[in-house]
């Protein structure tokens, strides 16, 4: 399902990349290959420096680096773009209490939504992401009032995930189109 879901998004900005009228070819284009392997490089470096389970994130660095050598450099780009965000939510995460994570997740809910909503792209991936950190945002705040205070962190730390995700999302979206645009 993960990996069908990537080979979707790849294909909608190949299709966008063909399709694009500024004559940029971003699958060919010098300067965003290597914004491209700029971004694996600082996914490898904050994965080595990383204390946690790695599995997860060893799995999307080697599909960045596989979509690399294929000279898919948007799939490379997000898949490196999340492996960055994950390590910084886990690393968030492991700061966190209640009440601070309350407050940070609000935060970069509420930021990106500013983003989305004055930008001209639809952001679907991370309209879609963000949405169900609102959705742990409001089951933390469920769990919270009902006196659950371990699954309301936990939720807290999930929404922070998929936030931190989204923007992930938004941040190589933006990327690509500033190709497209210039």
């Amino acid at each position: 399902e993960y990996a069908l879901a990537w080979y979707n998004v790849a294909l909608d900005f190949y299709n966008l990349a063909k399709e694009n009228k500024t004559g940029i070819d971003i699958l060919s284009n010098e300067k965003f290959e290597k914004l491209t392997r700029d971004s694996v490089v600082e996914a490898e470096n904050a994965l080595s420096a990383f204390e946690g389970d790695k599995t997860d994130l060893e799995r999307r660095l080697n599909g960045a680096k596989t979509s690399l050598q294929k000279g898919w450099f948007d799939s490379a780009l997000f898949d490196s773009k999340s492996v960055i965000a994950l390590i910084a939510a886990e690393n968030i995460n492991a700061k966190i209490n209640l009440d601070s994570g309350f407050t940070e997740l609000e935060k970069q809910i509420n930021e990106l939504q500013s983003r989305i909503d004055a930008s001209k792209s639809t952001f679907i991936w991370s309209r879609l992401y963000l949405d169900h950190a609102k959705y742990y945002l409001d089951s933390a705040n469920y769990y919270k009032a009902n006196g659950f205070s371990s699954k309301a962190l936990a939720s807290i730390q999930n929404g922070l995930s998929l936030a931190l995700m989204a923007q992930s999302f938004y941040d190589s979206v933006s990327q690509v189109n500033a190709f497209l645009e210039n």
